[in-house]
């Protein structure tokens, strides 16, 4: 594909658009069903049956290897299918469109038709070619691994995976105009990276942004990570260790709740939390006790990271032992705390030491002494005082714990979400306990909006730098006074006047990277949803500069945070130069609002990094310089690609290399701090995303996989939702207004209301919602919505789930056990199918248009469907086909375009043979049961299936395989292969049954046998009506003790079998006998494998008169082809003389006689060892047929019908086919467990019937209207009746006679009499007696 481009080929192919996309229609000369009996039946074995309209029709159901997948393309107008590509092992996980006749398709197939061939691939459908991407490298650069995801976006074709490709790793990109393999500009991901997803926002739009999620820490080009800034800054520099970084903050407890237990009279609780008033909280005297603190609604719900406690100085009195408690989680907290014996790391919860003044100066004497040992220690910190500290992280330096002369620090092992805590005194120094301070530290900085939670402890009093809020226009107040509906908190409401506005001053200290969080209550709690505003919120840098501007919508449901802005800021404690967050009323939500609200609850800025000038600098002088520095951003399996960023890319502007030393360059903006990058930053190195899913109808950017944060408070590891607010044009970044968390990975969790048990498998957007797969149960206690009920409500839901405009569906289904992680949709005849299945095989159809579980017989056994445009769709899956019809193992067509079945449902085995009587009687056999008792034989009375009314007992692997009525429609004759129980007798070979009486005869034919253990065979019976003498031929040697070679006769009148000879002189005839057809009033023309005088012979005749066999003379003998006729028909009027057109089939033959001579008729019939030819028959056309001018083997309004397993050239399996005298045309396929069927009989109204000697004289009679009603039981004679009616049976049996030509009613025959009497006759007639 080097030498021209595939792009080229494919536009090429859009030209010609000739490549047999609009499957080929099938014409065929119309039958006249009114001259068949007004319906064709079709006898096998089958599940289905469709018309074959269309070339290639069959070719879904042809035999494939086990394990093995395909591409099917399916024309929309016809319904036809075909495999145009065949692909071993594996799955096809996805197939996307890239032209009129090209897809590409993505999975873990091996092969394709046989080649070696590794996913993705681009298939042409009109050269049936296969492209492999991988090997179409740039130049001589290898590409390997696995390709996982993919997206197409006009003629690049993004790849994601386990890729190495050109020394890039985790995605490449396919180039559709050059037809090569490339890398991306940012060079990919970091080496092991693995992409797993890949989406598009805005999905149509030109540039946009390419969205990835996977595995990875950083980009091939990682200099596009960090960024160059230049500031105005105020830089402090200190010696090393020698300046506490205390970035965790004091958290204001001054309008906590206080409460004790055993606590003396006169303390008072809230007292301590200002150590500086130097107040001592006391227990009485030799008991333990507790001192607890409640937070305000509004800062319930922090995790606080330690707490210092205060001792007395001088006194004799402390606490020895105490445990510190929280809650709600009403549990003791593992503490970890520097002990001030051996200044290292220790670890306590239950019984945790608290040491007396004296100890800790102590202490603190020796540090001072031993300050040397510690100054090139950058984890620990030691003032002149001796108060010592130790970095937890040592990198980072945000969190300490450590002692002083008068306190000691204990740091929280656990985050733990905390509204009330209690310090609880197990054990006491002296008297009792006492302790003179106690302080609450968290390392998040928080600013409220309710200014009041934001004073110190000690008030103005305190020297500390704090949070604060400014209110600079607007009448504030707390939302408890504003409404009577329970709330979890009590954030700051503006009602808006005119306007409303605060600013936020978070006290950020050190200088450093910082992400922003904005929160915003949610307005169910309070009621306030149509009242809720639009606000702009506004970051503001120490030197006045807009960092972020963000325009948030406040009416969420729930409570939710915003990402204001991730990166660097400078640290001030300055009142006049410090950054700040200003939020201003824009306007209400809801135009109706009268009276909008404005809320505010916090604003939090979570600490990434400080600045290495913060954590290594020296000395306090302080200096104003303009700077730069270098910010570096993270990436933790997400990353936002901006297209529009990238247009104008040169590595040059990234970085240069100078004395080996890497200088970023100021130009280098490609890659942006958007609200998707920051989000993987702050996201944990183990986090990765398996898919980036967009719902339109909901704009939701939905993120899944394994997720986790240090820095951000996800409160779930499965998936969290991107409210998007849509695309900055001018930034050229998606913008997401809030992050919102929604399904946790847990034993049990909440998500959207709901209540899962399990974590969700995978997920897809359809129709604008998202579907959600899983092994999991879910249930709601305001109740789902059952897709399968009408939309009632429900409680419970299992492995599929359906989240659409805000509320769950349920597909109404019990839980399966297996784990269900793949969808596809296809519209089939105007109906939508869901398809889920497993990585294992096991496929579900959902019916979408008529919302219930599809029983249909279809093969959707599919994992991906394409459409090419309104005529042509790509299927991708182990198997896929639709039938016109779906019954089991017996059908009729009742014209060219409708498909019936008769009233039988057959559940085990199938039909072999049948017989047509007339339009309301017919009978078929086999070996089959069905669902009302009906075993091997059927009577079909005005298309109704009716049992045999007497008792039989069919022995195993007994069939029947021949079925004949006499004239007088009295008499059924049911040939088998083996015996049967009746009247506790066994019978083999002829059964007989009274239609009349619906009884099986008293005196049953003795048993046809076969001399060398060869299987009994029956099939041809043919009735010589002048003497009552069934014909019987197969492949038997013995009817009773007769010896009776191939052909016997039976005596109906006289219930006995007689021999077909005349005398000990008469041609004797041996083989199988396959069929046997009149050809005068008393000769009769048999077909098989024979032998007649020891001459072998295809065609013998037999003549009744002479009871003799004769040769059917050279012609018809001479076929030419080796193998056996198995059936033939005339299509004349028979004649002795054997000059009518006939049409016979073998094994391996189908032939046409002329009258003369033989000629094959079955070039475009592919014979081979698995062609079956079962039957033949000749039909009358509705016009006449151009293509059988000559009329060779029958009239040209006339045709030829095949069926069997066959294989016509240029159109494959069928299972009837139509032979107009030059072409076989392709009739009717069938299913069977996902391959082509069987045809074994046809049933229909025959228009040279010939298999009594009446029939050429005749014409074919309908059953009384006595005998239909005897045959299906309809009604009971009363005895009375029944009387009077034996009375008349001698008047009508003599009327019956008196039309017919006299019988002989011989017990041997005449001419027998006159010869000498075998002794073998004699003992033949003495066992006929005794019903042998």
């Amino acid at each position: 594909m080097h030498s021209t481009t595939l792009l080229g080929t494919l536009l090429r192919a859009q030209l010609v658009m000739c490549f047999a996309l609009a499957a080929a229609a099938v014409s065929r000369p119309a039958v006249d069903f009114d001259a068949t009996g007004g319906r064709i039946g079709l006898l096998g074995d089958f599940d289905g049956v469709s018309f074959y309209n269309a070339e290639n029709a069959s070719a879904f159901l042809a035999t494939a290897p086990a394990n093995s997948l395909a591409l099917y393309l399916r024309n929309l107008t016809s319904g036809a299918s075909l495999v145009v590509a065949s692909l071993g092992g594996g799955a096809v996980s996805q197939v996307l469109r890239l032209a009129a006749d090209a897809v590409l398709v993505l999975g873990s197939f091996s092969s394709v038709n046989g080649d070696t061939m590794t996913p993705p691939i681009i298939f042409n459908l009109s050269l049936l070619e296969a492209t492999l991407l991988l090997d179409l490298a740039l130049g001589t650069a290898a590409a390997s691994g696995s390709v996982l995801a993919t997206l197409v976006d006009g003629d690049l074709i993004y790849l994601g995976g386990d890729l190495d490709f050109n020394s890039t790793y985790g995605a490449a990109i396919y180039n559709l105009a050059s037809g090569l393999l490339e890398t991306l500009p940012f060079l990919g991901f970091g080496e092991n990276a693995s992409i797993s997803a890949i989406a598009k926002y805005p999905p149509d739009a030109d540039d946009g942004s390419i969205i990835f999620g996977g595995s990875f820490h950083t980009l091939g080009l990682p200099e596009l990570l960090m960024h160059n800034v230049s500031v105005s800054t105020e830089g402090t520099s200190n010696s090393t260790n020698t300046t506490l970084i205390q970035a965790e903050q004091l958290i204001s407890l001054k309008y906590a709740t206080f409460l004790n237990v055993n606590g003396l009279s006169s303390n008072d609780d809230s007292a301590v939390i200002c150590p500086a008033t130097s107040s001592t909280w006391a227990l009485e005297d030799a008991s333990g006790g507790e001192w607890s603190a409640e937070l305000p609604l509004e800062m319930q719900g922090i995790t606080p990271t330690k707490i210092r406690i205060y001792v007395p100085d001088d006194t004799l009195n402390g606490i020895s032992t105490f445990r510190f408690y929280t809650f709600p989680n009403n549990g003791i907290m593992n503490l970890t705390y520097v002990d001030p014996a051996t200044n290292q790391i220790a670890y306590c919860d239950a019984w945790c030491p608290l040491q007396l003044s004296s100890t800790l100066e102590g202490s603190a004497d020796l540090n001072v002494d031993d300050a040397d040992s510690y100054s090139d220690d950058d984890s620990v910190y030691l003032d002149e005082n001796g108060s010592f500290f130790r970095y937890l992280d040592s990198e980072t330096k945000t969190r300490s714990v450590g002692y002083g002369r008068d306190f000691q620090e204990f740091a929280l092992v656990n985050d733990i979400l905390v509204d009330a805590f209690t310090l609880s005194t197990v054990g006491w120094y002296g008297s009792r306990g006492e302790f003179s301070g106690f302080e609450l530290y968290l390392d998040a900085i928080t600013v409220y909006g309710n200014d009041t939670l934001n004073e110190l402890n000690c008030g103005s009093e305190s020297d500390q730098a704090s949070n604060s809020a400014v209110i600079e226009s607007g009448t504030w107040q707390a939302v408890l006074s504003l409404t009577d509906s329970e709330t979890v908190t009590n954030y700051l409401v503006s009602i808006v006047d005119d306007s409303s506005s605060m600013t936020l001053y978070p006290n950020i200290s050190y200088s450093g990277d910082y992400s922003i969080l904005f929160y915003t209550p949610g307005c169910t709690a309070d009621g306030s949803c149509s009242e809720r505003s639009l606000v702009n919120v506004t970051l503001i840098d120490d030197y006045d500069q807009v960092l972020s501007t963000n325009i948030i919508y406040q009416n969420n449901l729930d409570d939710k945070f915003d990402y204001l802005y991730s990166g660097h800021l400078n640290g001030s404690s300055s009142d006049n130069r410090r950054n700040r967050v200003q939020v201003d009323f824009i306007s209400a939500i809801d135009s109706s609002a009268t009276s909008p609200w404005v809320v505010i609850d916090k604003v939090v800025s979570n600490i990434l990094f400080l600045d290495e000038s913060v954590l290594f600098d020296s000395t306090n002088s302080t200096t104003n310089t303009t700077s730069s520095y270098i910010t570096t951003m993270s990436l933790n399996g997400l990353f936002e690609y901006s297209l529009a960023n990238f247009s104008t890319f040169s590595q040059d502007s990234v970085f240069e290399n100078i004395d080996d030393q890497i200088i970023i360059k100021d130009t280098n903006t490609y890659v942006g701090n958007s609200t998707i990058n920051v989000l993987s930053g702050n996201l944990s190195n183990d986090s990765s995303i398996t898919n980036v899913v967009y719902a339109s109808g909901s704009e939701l950017i939905f993120l899944h996989g394994n997720l986790d944060s240090l820095d951000i408070s996800l409160l779930n590891n499965n998936l969290i939702t991107l409210a998007v607010d849509g695309y900055n044009s001018t930034a050229n970044d998606t913008e997401i207004s809030s992050i919102t968390k929604r399904f946790v990975k847990r034993d049990d969790q909440t998500i959207l209301g709901a209540t899962f048990n399990d974590s969700i498998t995978s997920i897809y957007d359809v129709d604008g919602g998202i579907l959600a797969l899983g092994e999991y149960t879910i249930s709601e206690s305001d109740g789902l919505s059952n897709l399968a009920d009408g939309n009632s409500s429900t409680t419970t839901a299992n492995n599929f789930a359906l989240f659409y405009q805000n509320e769950w569906y349920s597909f109404g289904n019990s839980y399966i056990g297996d784990l269900f992680s793949q969808f596809s949709s296809i519209v089939l005849n105007g109906t939508e199918f869901f398809i889920f299945s497993t990585s294992d095989g096991v496929y579900l159809p959902w019916d979408n248009s008529n919302k219930q579980w599809s029983n249909t017989r279809d093969k959707l056994d599919i994992t991906s469907a394409v459409s090419l445009d309104d005529e042509q769709q790509v299927i991708g899956g182990s198997s896929f086909g639709i039938m016109d019809f779906y019954e089991r193992d017996q059908a009729y067509l009742l014209n060219s375009e409708e498909l019936s079945s008769f009233d039988v449902a057959i559940t085990e085995g199938s039909v072999r043979i049948s017989y047509y009587l007339n339009e309301t009687f017919s009978v078929i056999g086999g070996t089959f049961i069905s669902n009302n008792s009906i075993e091997n034989v059927a009577l079909l009375v005005n298309d109704i299936a009716v049992p045999l009314q007497d008792t039989i007992e069919w022995q195993n692997d007994t069939f029947v395989s021949k079925l004949y009525v006499d004239t007088d429609d009295d008499l059924l004759f049911i040939g088998t292969n083996g015996s049967a129980t009746i009247h506790n007798s066994d019978v083999a070979g002829l059964l007989v049954y009274s239609l009349t009486n619906d009884t099986f005869s008293s005196i049953q034919p003795p048993d046809l046998s076969t001399s060398d253990g060869s299987l009994l065979e029956v099939n041809a019976l043919a009735l010589y009506d002048q003497s009552s003498q069934l014909l019987v031929g197969g492949n038997f040697d013995f009817a009773g003790s007769l010896g009776c070679a191939s052909v016997c006769l039976y005596d109906i009148e006289n219930t006995r079998w007689i021999s077909p000879y005349s005398s000990s002189l008469s041609a004797l005839l041996s083989g199988t006998v396959t069929d046997a057809k009149f050809i005068s009033s008393s000769s009769i023309l048999l077909s098989g494998n024979l032998t007649l005088n020891r001459s072998e012979a295809s065609f013998v005749m037999y003549d009744f008169g002479e009871n003799d066999f004769e040769t059917a003379g050279d012609n018809i003998n001479n076929i030419a082809v080796p193998g056996t006729v198995l059936k033939f028909i005339m299509n004349d009027n028979a004649d002795k003389s054997l000059a009518m057109r006939m049409a016979a089939i073998g094994t391996d033959f189908v032939m046409g006689y002329d009258g003369n001579t033989w000629s094959r008729i079955d070039d475009d019939i592919e014979l081979s060892a698995q062609t079956q030819l079962t039957d033949l028959k000749l039909v009358q056309l509705s016009e006449s047929n151009s293509n059988n001018l000559n009329e060779t083997y029958f009239d040209r309004d006339q045709a030829l019908l095949l069926s069997g397993f066959f294989n016509l050239t240029n159109y494959g399996m069928v299972n009837l086919a139509l032979f107009d005298g030059t072409n076989w045309i392709p009739y009717v396929f069938t299913l069977k467990d996902s391959n082509v069927g069987n045809v074994n009989s046809l049933l229909l109204e025959e228009l040279y019937k010939s298999q009594s000697s009446s029939d050429l004289e005749t014409s074919t009679n309908q059953m009384t209207t006595g005998q239909v009603v005897g045959v299906s039981l309809a009604c009971a004679l009363g005895s009375t009746a029944l009387l009077g009616l034996l009375y008349m049976i001698p008047i009508f049996f003599m009327m019956g006679e008196s039309g017919r030509k006299d019988k002989s009613d011989q017990r041997i025959h005449e001419d027998e009499m006159m010869d000498i009497v075998r002794p073998e006759d004699l003992i033949h007639e003495m066992d006929a007696q005794r019903n042998y």
